[in-house]
């Protein structure tokens, strides 16, 4: 029998009584139908069991904790003891007959029965003749002391109990008589008729699960769903939609449906508008002393500001002044915001010389000595360096030796004190004097190895070891002197001179050699194949070339320097 019909027959008997018997004397009184049991609790009454009278059906009844029905048959005829139940498990039945526990007879007993569906894997069925009036005791355990909840039912194959049948119930269909199918709720097909052939469809209706949220369906869909059913109805009808305010906080609502409302996490009010639950409030929104403004609530709050409802800004938010007293001791009149802004002390309604004492030190307003005594803000105001509350004014404190430029040769110039650069033997260049702009000395001509000359400062050309020619002198003028020798001219000539005053002239220079013996040759412009001539040679030599890389510019200049060396 399914869950539902179980369901729907526990409560239909419980007028009957139905407590668990774990011992025989206790037993539950069963009576056509279901009967609830529950083994798990159970412990086993220790009655002796004849497994002889079931062969084959798996009783196997060991030690089995057990339960007890007692029932007494209302009418004449076949009567059936089942277990079965889809959820239940592996039971174990046996029949006894007799008025009382101490003269009781055991009459059958079954491990696994067929015939019935849908059932647990193994249940247990006993089919026995029984008396009007005689009363029956039912033991109900489990295969090898199994044990769990199940559902006994009693039928009758006739007389009170009539004949068995499909009894459809929602989607599913059991064996039972006609009686037990109406008991259930259960629409009965009819005598002799198997579940095979019913058509079993579950009851349609309306699947409430909230006030507004609704659909049809069938029953078994709406308690899977988690719904309230109703058979038969329709949503409008159980399950109709709630209007009213939903408010998110003052000023802040709209006219929602219930579950909409609560769905946007709002506050819902049934009936009633948002005027009456959520009004609008206004008032003065300060962000301190003298900061504010008139605003809504909500939109106060949402700039971070304090919210004084039918408040104004003047009764609110007052603007306070007084004495702002600074930690350098400096005292001024102002507003209290901003003398908080400003890190002070704020005396409200007070005056400077009544609340705050300046305190004073050392203000070094030269670099030579010059200090007073001032508050430090006085010490700015004067462009001055302030050396601490209450520290004393000191010549020393207040006087900075000047840097100055400092040479120590002529191409090294230090900036330091004048002391400093006496210790390094260098030459003090007097205050204000800055190596940026100072000259230790000029370069002059420097003659190192007989005729070399470069322009350097003299301590450089000492390094060198050369000759330092004096400050200012260039080696344009040749100090060091020049090589002397031959100096051969283009038309063949020689004289000698100093190289330098050879090459002013374009000429050859030979050094320390004369002109006898060099015999300088004239040059000859037209002399393109470099034997000394400008001659026939010459001018098959450009005509050869021709175009690459001479043109007629080329033999024009052989015509005119025909002759040339000859």
């Amino acid at each position: 029998m399914s869950t539902s019909l179980l369901a729907a027959f526990v409560i239909a008997m419980s007028a009957h009584g139905g407590v668990p018997g774990d011992t025989c004397s206790d037993a539950i009184n069963a009576s056509l139908g279901n009967t609830p049991f529950d083994t798990s609790v159970a412990t086993d009454s220790g009655y002796p069991v004849d497994e002889t009278q079931c062969p084959g059906t798996y009783l196997d009844w060991g030690n089995s904790p057990d339960i007890w029905m007692r029932w007494v048959a209302t009418s004449t005829g076949s009567a059936s003891f089942s277990t079965c139940q889809e959820s239940s498990y592996d039971t174990s039945m046996i029949l006894y007959r007799g008025p009382d526990c101490n003269s009781m007879v055991q009459i059958a007993c079954n491990g696994d029965g067929s015939g019935e569906s849908p059932c647990q894997q193994y249940y247990s069925r006993i089919v026995f003749n029984v008396d009007s009036g005689t009363t029956y005791f039912i033991r109900l355990g489990g295969w090898n002391g199994a044990t769990g909840s199940g559902m006994l039912r009693i039928q009758m194959g006739s007389g009170e109990g009539g004949s068995e049948g499909a009894c459809c119930l929602g989607y599913e269909c059991n064996i039972s008589s006609e009686e037990i199918c109406d008991i259930a709720g259960g629409e009965y097909q009819g005598d002799g008729s198997d579940c095979d052939g019913a058509v079993c469809e579950p009851p349609y209706g309306a699947c409430c699960i909230w006030f507004g949220n609704c659909f049809e369906t069938y029953e078994d869909d709406c308690w899977n769903s988690g719904g309230d059913f109703t058979q038969n109805e329709s949503c409008e009808s159980v399950c109709p939609a709630i209007y009213g305010a939903c408010c998110f906080g003052p000023g802040d609502c709209y006219e929602a449906e219930k579950n909409e409302c609560w769905g946007s996490g709002g506050e819902f009010y049934n009936g009633e508008s948002c005027e009456v639950v959520c009004p609008t409030y206004y008032g003065a929104c300060c962000f301190g002393p003298g900061d504010c403004y008139q605003a809504e609530e909500n939109e106060c709050y949402g700039n971070g500001g304090d919210f004084y409802q039918d408040e104004d800004c003047e009764s609110a938010c007052p603007v306070y002044s007084g004495a702002c007293c600074y930690e350098d001791g400096y005292c001024d009149q102002v507003e209290e915001q901003e003398c908080y802004d400003g890190n002070g002390t704020f005396y409200q309604d007070q005056d400077c010389s009544d609340v705050c004492e300046p305190v004073y030190g050392a203000c070094c307003t030269s670099d030579f000595g010059d200090c007073q005594e001032t508050t430090e803000n006085e010490c700015w105001e004067l462009g001055g360096d302030y050396l601490g509350d209450d520290y004393p004014c000191s010549f020393d404190d207040c006087y900075y030796e000047p840097y100055a430029a400092c040479c120590l040769s002529a191409s090294d110039c230090q900036d330091t004190t004048q002391q400093e650069c006496f210790d390094w033997g260098g030459k003090w260049g007097g205050s204000g004097t800055s190596c940026n702009d100072y000259s230790c000395g000029e370069t002059g001509a420097c003659c190192v190895n007989k005729y070399d000359c470069y322009e350097e400062y003299e301590d450089e050309c000492n390094w060198q070891g050369g000759s330092f020619q004096g400050e200012g002198t260039t080696c344009d003028d040749y100090p060091c002197g020049s090589p002397y020798g031959a100096c051969c001219l283009a038309d063949g000539s020689c004289y000698e001179d100093e190289e330098h005053l050879c090459y002013d002239a374009d000429g050859d220079f030979y050094q320390d050699t004369f002109c006898e013996e060099v015999g300088c040759a004239p040059s000859c412009p037209g002399d393109y194949n470099g034997n000394g001539q400008s001659d026939v040679e010459d001018v098959l030599h450009v005509i050869e070339g021709w175009g690459n890389p001479y043109n007629v510019e080329d033999l024009l200049l052989v015509i005119d320097d025909f002759g040339c060396g000859t």
